[in-house]
């Protein structure tokens, strides 16, 4: 039962360790403890400026692959919206057309 529970609670460890959370909160914790022990310190901190470096980097990176789709979808509703000015326009005119049509076979029906 005991082997069971150690099993169970490993595969927990593992996949809090996993998250993105648990990332942050183990690099805060190496970065406390690196206080304590000055020679590391150093190095410590340099990995943590790297690492919010890199998340502002990732950040950026998503934010303009964002805006990029935004444009994009944008684009998309504009040339959809002027292909549907288009039908409604040739459809306008044939309705006009077909109008005019049956007018004139009126007034030839009516002669």
């Amino acid at each position: 039962m005991d082997a069971i529970v150690a099993k169970k609670r490993t595969a927990e460890d593992e996949e809090l360790y996993n998250s993105s959370d648990m990332r942050r909160k183990q690099q805060r914790l190496v970065v406390e403890e690196a206080a304590r022990m000055p020679m590391l310190r150093g190095v410590a901190e340099a990995n943590a400026r790297e690492f919010e470096r890199v998340q502002k980097v990732r950040a950026r990176s998503r934010a303009q692959r964002a805006r990029k789709i935004a444009r994009e979808y944008a684009r998309g509703a504009v040339v959809v919206e002027d292909a549907l000015g288009l039908i409604s326009s040739k459809e306008m005119e044939e309705a006009q057309r077909r109008k005019e049509d049956a007018e004139t076979a009126a007034v030839l029906a009516v002669r």
